[in-house]
């Protein structure tokens, strides 16, 4: 209802300014007066360290929260955390701009979403399982309370202490897991997972798997080293085997693993008695393999980074080995750096002239980056054969699944063009191992006609790995998808 021009004629009354007296003029110069010994050099000096502590305050806060939010994406995988990480921002700053401009409460949001709650519901669990939890978690700190922050539940589950750990295994062991230990180390979140039913143990970095170990006791069957659970571990082994015109007797070879994982392969070589150096730069995954996977602590290791280690041997013409095993993995995709054509001419050259390499890579076989790392070895090393972890799927697996992700094994010789070939073995190289026995030699071969060799030159250079860290992503969310066959998802979020 409009109101009367009576009342509208008060109104403009009442707002207009104070009328121009000789009272009202002395009573504004005081003020003003007032206000110019209020601005000292000193209040001004007050003014600015507040808002300079109150900045510095700011950015430890986001630095903190820096921290936190790489432990809250530890269960997802930070690799492919990191392809919703952008898109998640904007949404919650979009959000906390809408909550500071329109005053609205949290509270009232509540009697939306209840309105709402079917299909948000929907919404929810669809979002979780595959926009990882980056964009809810970033959503939830920025349109929740201030108070909300000190407390964030992904915070509470990362604090490795016995309480949290505790808490843990409760929810674990009513999906039949253990959690034995767990530490976050200098290459992400390491924790050791125990199945209960199907009595297994593996090594966990991030979201993917460094290894595992069958837990079971069979009467009778007494394996030298531990019982692996994936294949591919046992086919690196392969290298011993292959044929060399002088063969080496093992108590006089020399052998270099880059990358421990949990000890399968460095295990084995150093049962058969080959003198063997390890190169890890994660103290963790070593401590843990010694400690909950039965690597002999006999062994030569190497707490370094293995870009440097390889340089330093490189040039250092007494130290060469016969074997070496690349085998790198980490949080969800391999280290860029370590499969570059400079570290992988320092490995060839750490090689003796009759020495042998077999290098793990696990990657989508339809990108354009695993062509990329085959042309990079295949432009050092004159003659290698390429074999995949199990068979190749047909065309209608593939399509249903969109990729081609698997492990694969570069077996390579040093100097000679001469075939890669492999004796068969002896009962001996089996170290009375059931899965030796079943995978030890490769089977399943990856032909050269299958990739894009036709540019040789186009290899992968330190100064030039663009290329691969624009498609590492894709491979990081297709090596997710795969882990999760592996393990349940519900596990991979309990930490």
């Amino acid at each position: 209802m409009a109101k009367p021009k009576s009342q509208r004629r008060e109104a403009n009354v009442n707002n207009a300014s104070p009328p121009l007296t000789q009272e009202n003029f002395e009573k504004e110069l005081k003020e003003l007066a007032k206000r110019a010994k209020e601005e000292t050099p000193f209040n001004h000096a007050v003014e600015w360290a507040g808002t300079t502590v109150r900045a510095v305050v700011i950015l430890a806060l986001a630095a903190a929260s820096s921290s936190v939010s790489q432990l809250t994406l530890s269960p997802v995988g930070v690799d492919g955390g990191t392809a919703s990480t952008a898109l998640g921002i904007g949404c919650g700053v979009s959000i906390g701009g809408v909550r500071r401009n329109w005053e609205v409460a949290v509270g009232a949001w509540n009697s939306i979403l209840c309105l709402l709650e079917d299909n948000v519901s929907l919404v929810c669990e669809c979002y979780t399982e595959h926009q990882l939890q980056v964009r809810t978690t970033v959503a939830l700190v920025l349109a929740g309370p201030a108070r909300g922050i000190l407390r964030p539940p992904g915070a509470i589950k990362a604090a490795p202490s016995p309480w949290a750990t505790q808490a843990l295994n409760s929810s674990l062991l009513a999906q039949d897991y253990r959690l034995i230990a767990r530490q976050d180390s200098n290459t992400g979140y390491i924790s050791v997972l125990e199945s209960v039913s199907s009595q297994f143990r593996v090594l966990r970095c991030d979201h993917s798997l460094l290894g595992g170990i069958w837990t079971m006791q069979q009467p009778g069957y007494k394996p030298v080293v531990g019982e692996p659970v994936y294949a591919i571990f046992t086919m690196l082994e392969a290298v011993r085997l292959i044929e060399a015109p002088v063969s080496v007797p093992d108590s006089e070879a020399q052998a270099l693993v880059i990358g421990a994982g949990i000890g399968t392969s460095p295990g084995a070589l150093m049962a058969h008695g080959i003198n063997t150096t390890i190169v890890e730069i994660d103290p963790v995954v070593l401590e843990y393999a010694v400690k909950y996977f039965d690597l002999a602590p006999n062994h030569h290791a190497v707490i370094d980074d293995a870009v440097h280690y390889a340089a330093k041997v490189a040039n250092n013409t007494a130290q060469r080995y016969d074997y070496i095993i690349h085998d790198v993995f980490t949080g969800g995709a391999e280290p860029i750096a370590l499969f570059t054509d400079e570290f992988l001419r320092n490995l060839h050259r750490a090689l003796k002239p009759d020495g042998v390499i077999a290098i793990n890579y696990a990657s989508d076989l339809l990108q354009p980056s695993t062509h990329l790392i085959i042309r990079t070895v295949l432009a050092i090393f004159p003659s290698c054969r390429i074999y995949r972890e199990t068979a190749k799927p047909t065309a209608i697996e593939l399509v249903a699944a969109g990729q081609d992700f698997t492990n694969m094994v570069f077996f390579c010789r040093a100097h000679s063009e001469a075939p890669i070939t492999f004796r068969e073995p002896v009962e001996r190289d089996y170290l009375r191992s059931g899965a030796r026995k079943a995978y030890l030699v490769p089977k399943h071969e990856i032909l050269r006609e299958e990739f894009d060799l036709k540019d040789v030159g186009d290899v992968l250079r330190a100064n030039n790995t663009a290329m691969l860290e624009e498609t590492q992503q894709k491979s990081a969310v297709g090596h997710w998808n795969v882990m999760r066959t592996v393990v349940p998802g519900k596990i991979w979020e309990l930490w």
